[in-house]
């Protein structure tokens, strides 16, 4: 039997030190992911590093930056990238193998390419707006039309942020005293958690059954690596598709993330979206005070004209009337001039003929003298009679001037009657009325609906009140 050849295990891993070296002499250009970085007391630092194939780690290894070298290292990539060295960032290092009795195998880290890092987080960000692109996501929130007043909003934001305080400071004391409800939806703004708990947000929002008017997502603003979860495909895959508008503030100025792009409405700060939301109801506000000054304009035109085609017609009738009086009276007088010409005239005449008949009474027999003072009689009844008709016409004829007056009287009054009618009618057209007596208007995408078949199931409708508004979905139509 032949012996055993025995090492000792420091012989052994001396052996295998050797083959090590002379198999990795050089140093290599290695990619991976920093899983954990920590720094000694004495300065340092030791990385974690793996690569992963989705979510399972393929790889890992440890590596070592000692301190004489972390200084010119850490710095240059700092200065390059704006970023400091944190966990879950991609990173090209070069490394040698190193190999130690007591603690196996570990790499030295002799460089890091800041510049990779940088690309990295720039093809990460353009391969998931190609994606969302070519998905139809990118600009899927656009196609929402604000309300004329956003008055509800929900906030997905962390509660002790700085930007979370503006946002709300801007909308509390804004100059015009709007009021506005808001809902917070707390959710990690930063680090590997963020995009997972700013999804939960989202759901929650669109869950909720509230209606809001918009869904605000903030922060105050961060270095390149804070912000990278903006840029994450899942979270703006589902932000894009919430059933509310969504406006950005997340205070980065230097780039646009991916969120800004897919938001409804990108602005800077926490603070300008604040001031947009106040400036698009103060838009509102004005356009219904120019409306309401413009059905004030036309009322008070169409009183105007009305009261003007009065005055005229009533200055009309006035003076027709006064004419036709002033007829009637020179006709009265006249008929009673010639009636008083007529009777004056009979009266003479028949003076003439009793002075004649008289004579020839004298002369005649007595027995004519009865006969005589029957034809008197007959003449002085005929006489009466003559001014009695004569009076009776010129009754008729004032009768009939009063009539008349009577008939124009009617008319002025009716005419009032008519302007009181067309008062109230303006009046009871103001819409401002019409609501507040229970009616409502019902619009889908800023039409007024006027017939069912306009509508169709899952339509969202907006309901405006005498004060404020609400929207419903069709469920059914029938």
């Amino acid at each position: 039997m032949t012996p055993k050849q025995e090492y000792s295990l420091s012989d052994l891993m001396s052996e295998v030190n050797l083959v090590i070296r002379s198999s990795f002499d050089k140093s290599y250009w290695v990619v991976a992911e920093i899983a954990n970085v920590s720094t000694s007391p004495v300065g340092h630092m030791y990385f974690e590093l793996v690569e992963k194939s989705g979510a399972q780690i393929i790889a890992k290894a440890r590596a070592n930056l000692w301190s004489s070298k972390k200084r010119q290292i850490i710095s240059a990539f700092e200065d390059l990238t704006q970023e400091s060295i944190k966990r879950g960032m991609s990173v090209l290092l070069q490394l040698t193998v190193e190999f130690h009795a007591v603690y196996g195998i570990s790499f030295q880290i002799h460089d890091i390419d800041p510049a990779y890092s940088l690309g990295e987080l720039q093809r990460q960000k353009q391969e998931t707006i190609k994606r969302l692109k070519s998905e139809g996501l990118l600009d899927f929130n656009k196609q929402y039309v604000l309300n004329p007043v956003i008055q509800n909003i929900a906030v997905i934001s962390s509660e002790t942020a700085a930007g979370y305080q503006d946002f709300m400071n801007q909308l509390g004391n804004n100059e015009f005293h709007y009021q506005f409800n808001t809902t917070i939806y707390p959710a990690v703004m930063q680090g590997e958690s963020a995009s997972t708990s700013i999804i939960k947000a989202i759901e929650s929002i669109d869950n909720s059954n509230i209606f809001y008017d918009a869904l605000v997502i903030i922060r105050g603003g961060g270095s390149n690596l804070d912000l990278a979860c903006f840029d994450d495909y899942e979270l703006n895959a589902r932000l894009s598709q919430s059933i509310y508008p969504v406006f950005s503030g997340i205070g980065h100025e230097r780039d646009l993330s991916v969120t800004d792009m897919v938001a409804h409405t990108r602005l800077k700060t926490p603070t300008a979206v604040a001031d947009f939301i106040i400036f698009n109801n103060l838009k509102f506000e004005e356009r219904i005070k120019n409306l309401f000054n413009r059905v004030s304009d036309l009322s008070k035109d169409a009183i105007a004209e009305g009261m003007y085609s009065i005055e005229n017609h009533s200055r009309s009738i006035s003076e027709r009337s006064k004419r036709k009086v002033n007829g009637e009276r020179n006709n009265l007088r006249n008929c009673s001039f010639r009636i008083n010409k007529s009777s004056l005239e009979l009266i003479s005449r028949n003076r003439l003929f009793l002075r004649h008949q008289k004579s020839e009474l004298t002369h005649s027999a007595s027995n004519i003298k009865t006969t005589n003072n029957y034809i008197i009689t007959n003449t002085l009844n005929k006489l009466t009679e003559s001014i009695k008709e004569q009076n009776r016409k010129k009754q008729k004829e004032t009768e009939a001037i009063n009539t008349r007056l009577h008939t124009v009287s009617y008319l002025i009054q009716q005419q009032k009657n008519q302007l009181n009618f067309l008062h109230n009618s303006i009046k009871l057209s103001d819409p401002g009325l019409i609501l507040k007596r229970g009616f409502s208007i019902s619009r889908i995408n800023g039409k007024a609906i006027k017939d069912a078949s306009m509508l169709k199931e899952n339509d969202i409708l907006e309901t405006q009140l005498y004060r404020g508004s609400v929207k419903s979905k069709i469920i059914n139509k029938k």
